[in-house]
């Protein structure tokens, strides 16, 4: 059976990876292979209150990688965390900002962000694979 959406692929490098670098691996990999020009991963505190974005530019510094963004309020935030599906906004024409839930077994671990130049139906079903891959890897 072949891998066609490179997950397992993606897992094997992320596992191999030192752990402070697998969401690298996993950033550097979907921005491969979907033309991704920004993407992050925002983890939600021990109490729910608020995220922690990380994004991956390998360019900053480990303080210029990180930002803290309120949960309740956060409008899109709280809908991918409490829906647990995937949404897709439009950029005015520059693109979609997709966020995809990254949960397991139910328990909301954060989100992943991608801002794309185009989308299809087969591209979210495997941001959504990616996330759900992701959980598995942070956790």
């Amino acid at each position: 059976m072949s891998d066609r959406t490179g997950l397992a692929a993606v897992l094997t490098a992320a596992r191999d990876a030192a752990p402070v670098h697998s969401l690298d691996v996993v950033a550097r990999d979907l921005r491969a292979r979907f033309g991704a020009r920004y993407v992050s991963f925002l983890f939600v505190d021990l109490v729910g209150s608020r995220l922690l974005r990380v994004n991956d530019m390998s360019g900053t510094s480990r303080e210029g990688r990180t930002e803290r963004v309120p949960l309740e309020g956060s409008g899109i935030y709280e809908k991918v965390l409490r829906s647990q599906k995937v949404v897709q906004e439009d950029q005015n024409g520059r693109g979609q900002r997709i966020l995809a839930p990254v949960t397991n077994r139910g328990d909301a671990i954060g989100v992943l962000e991608l801002f794309l130049d185009a989308v299809t139906e087969e591209v979210l079903a495997q941001i959504e694979d990616a996330a759900h891959a992701l959980a598995y890897i942070i956790v």
